[in-house]
Protein backbone atom coordinates (compact mmCIF):
# COMPACT_ATOMS: atom_id res chain seq x y z
CA UNK A 1 0.00 0.00 0.00
CA UNK A 2 1.14 3.41 -0.87
CA UNK A 3 0.99 4.89 2.78
CA UNK A 4 2.73 2.73 4.39
CA UNK A 5 5.58 3.38 1.79
CA UNK A 6 5.03 6.71 2.97
CA UNK A 7 5.16 6.28 6.31
CA UNK A 8 8.87 4.45 5.53
CA UNK A 9 10.04 7.26 3.98
CA UNK A 10 8.44 10.24 6.08
CA UNK A 11 9.11 8.64 9.25
CA UNK A 12 11.24 11.08 11.42
CA UNK A 13 8.60 13.62 10.20
CA UNK A 14 5.80 11.79 11.54
CA UNK A 15 7.76 12.04 14.66
CA UNK A 16 8.18 15.59 14.53
CA UNK A 17 4.56 15.68 13.26
CA UNK A 18 3.17 13.73 16.77
CA UNK A 19 5.62 15.49 19.07
CA UNK A 20 3.82 18.91 17.80
CA UNK A 21 0.65 16.85 18.43
CA UNK A 22 1.19 16.29 22.42
CA UNK A 23 3.11 19.54 22.96
CA UNK A 24 0.48 21.61 21.42
CA UNK A 25 -2.54 19.70 22.90
CA UNK A 26 -0.57 18.76 26.59
CA UNK A 27 -1.37 20.23 29.85
CA UNK A 28 0.71 22.79 30.23
CA UNK A 29 3.21 23.36 32.62
CA UNK A 30 2.12 25.44 36.12
CA UNK A 31 5.35 26.58 36.82
CA UNK A 32 6.21 30.61 35.87
CA UNK A 33 9.66 30.27 36.09
CA UNK A 34 9.78 28.41 32.93
CA UNK A 35 8.81 31.52 31.26
CA UNK A 36 12.44 33.52 30.29
CA UNK A 37 11.20 36.38 29.04
CA UNK A 38 7.35 37.35 27.11
CA UNK A 39 6.61 36.09 24.01
CA UNK A 40 9.14 32.73 24.34
CA UNK A 41 6.10 30.37 23.76
CA UNK A 42 6.28 32.64 19.90
CA UNK A 43 9.76 31.00 19.64
CA UNK A 44 8.78 27.78 20.61
CA UNK A 45 6.09 27.80 18.02
CA UNK A 46 8.53 29.14 15.62
CA UNK A 47 11.42 26.77 16.24
CA UNK A 48 8.59 23.96 16.49
CA UNK A 49 7.35 24.71 12.55
CA UNK A 50 10.73 25.12 11.60
CA UNK A 51 11.94 21.94 12.65
CA UNK A 52 8.90 20.37 11.26
CA UNK A 53 9.39 22.38 7.84
CA UNK A 54 13.17 21.00 7.69
CA UNK A 55 12.46 17.97 8.22
CA UNK A 56 9.92 17.53 5.81
CA UNK A 57 12.31 18.99 2.94
CA UNK A 58 15.14 16.41 4.01
CA UNK A 59 13.20 13.36 3.60
CA UNK A 60 12.01 14.60 -0.06
CA UNK A 61 16.03 15.18 -0.45
CA UNK A 62 16.44 11.49 0.57
CA UNK A 63 13.84 10.44 -1.38
CA UNK A 64 14.45 11.86 -4.30
CA UNK A 65 18.07 11.36 -3.85
CA UNK A 66 19.27 15.15 -3.65
CA UNK A 67 16.36 16.33 -6.71
CA UNK A 68 13.19 17.34 -5.63
CA UNK A 69 9.69 17.72 -6.93
CA UNK A 70 9.04 21.63 -6.75
CA UNK A 71 4.95 20.64 -6.69
CA UNK A 72 5.43 17.43 -3.92
CA UNK A 73 7.45 20.44 -1.68
CA UNK A 74 5.11 23.39 -1.34
CA UNK A 75 2.61 20.94 -0.60
CA UNK A 76 4.49 18.40 1.79
CA UNK A 77 6.77 20.93 3.39
CA UNK A 78 4.73 24.09 2.92
CA UNK A 79 1.52 24.11 2.90
CA UNK A 80 0.52 20.91 4.81
CA UNK A 81 2.89 22.16 7.51
CA UNK A 82 0.77 25.28 7.53
CA UNK A 83 -2.30 23.75 7.62
CA UNK A 84 -1.08 21.75 10.91
CA UNK A 85 -0.33 24.14 12.76
CA UNK A 86 -3.87 25.65 11.74
CA UNK A 87 -5.25 22.41 13.00
CA UNK A 88 -3.49 22.89 16.26
CA UNK A 89 -4.25 26.18 17.25
CA UNK A 90 -8.00 24.80 16.63
CA UNK A 91 -7.44 21.79 18.45
CA UNK A 92 -5.91 23.86 21.17
CA UNK A 93 -8.99 26.41 21.83
CA UNK A 94 -11.69 23.02 21.57
CA UNK A 95 -9.75 20.41 23.27
CA UNK A 96 -7.86 22.29 25.56
CA UNK A 97 -9.40 23.79 28.92
CA UNK A 98 -6.03 26.02 29.48
CA UNK A 99 -4.73 26.90 26.01
CA UNK A 100 -6.18 29.21 23.60
CA UNK A 101 -6.32 29.42 19.50
CA UNK A 102 -4.10 32.64 18.79
CA UNK A 103 -3.68 34.09 15.52
CA UNK A 104 0.15 34.79 16.63
CA UNK A 105 0.89 31.71 17.46
CA UNK A 106 -0.49 30.34 13.90
CA UNK A 107 1.87 33.64 12.46
CA UNK A 108 4.98 32.11 14.18
CA UNK A 109 4.42 28.45 13.26
CA UNK A 110 3.89 30.04 9.37
CA UNK A 111 6.79 32.19 9.56
CA UNK A 112 8.61 28.96 10.77
CA UNK A 113 7.70 26.99 7.99
CA UNK A 114 8.79 29.65 5.75
CA UNK A 115 11.99 30.61 6.87
CA UNK A 116 12.79 26.76 6.87
CA UNK A 117 11.43 26.68 3.05
CA UNK A 118 13.65 29.78 2.18
CA UNK A 119 17.23 28.14 3.63
CA UNK A 120 16.44 25.34 2.08
CA UNK A 121 15.57 26.98 -1.41
CA UNK A 122 18.59 28.98 -1.06
CA UNK A 123 20.61 25.88 -0.24
CA UNK A 124 19.46 23.96 -3.29
CA UNK A 125 19.82 27.53 -5.59
CA UNK A 126 23.39 27.50 -4.30
CA UNK A 127 24.23 23.97 -4.42
CA UNK A 128 23.01 24.22 -8.31
CA UNK A 129 25.02 26.98 -9.17
CA UNK A 130 28.46 24.87 -7.74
Amino acid sequence: MIIFSYIKKYWKSLIVIAVILYLSVMKQPSNEKLVLFEGIDKVVHFCMYFGLSSMLWIDHLVKYKGNYKPKHILFGAVLLPVAWGGLMEIAQGVFTSDRACELADFIANTSGVLVASLCFAVFLKLRTKR
